[in-house]
């Protein structure tokens, strides 16, 4: 699964939306029907912008917890995330969170890291088996 974790402010519009997802994507050589979900902040998942954006690609969107972000190791570091949420990129926790699954025995690596387009940055993340369930399923098989 891949998930398009986003990071924006109050300025966001759904043009900068696709235009994050756009540059992430040709970054990548994915394409939109590759992405399974996006993901952002509990608090900002139901911004209208967003909404809107998720509503035109037909993707789920997946708010993440802030508690549960705030867990992660980001590979890059933005000054203002972290001032305004104590995160070091908003849009690699969002997607790492959404593209991991605990429970199945998945994790999370990115894809590409943040990248910038006007208000909005953008993360992609894929859910991978961890080591440890590729190595019982190894010994196993």
């Amino acid at each position: 699964m891949i998930v398009a974790g986003f990071g924006f402010n109050s300025r966001a519009t759904a043009k900068d939306f696709a235009e994050a997802l756009d540059k992430a994507l040709a970054e990548t050589g994915l394409a939109r029907r590759d992405v399974s979900a996006f993901a952002a902040l509990e608090e900002k998942v139901t911004t209208p912008a967003l909404q809107q954006f998720a509503t035109e690609v037909g993707a789920h969107l997946v708010g993440v917890d802030q508690d549960q972000a705030t867990e992660i190791m980001t590979v890059t570091f933005s000054k203002k995330s972290f001032e305004a949420k104590g995160l070091s990129s908003v849009a690699e926790c969002a997607a790492l969170a959404a593209a991991t699954s605990d429970t199945n025995g998945m994790t999370a690596e990115l894809v590409i890291p943040r990248i910038i387009a006007g208000a909005v940055t953008c993360a992609l993340a894929k859910t991978v088996f961890s080591s440890a369930d590729t190595e019982t399923e190894a010994v196993t098989s």
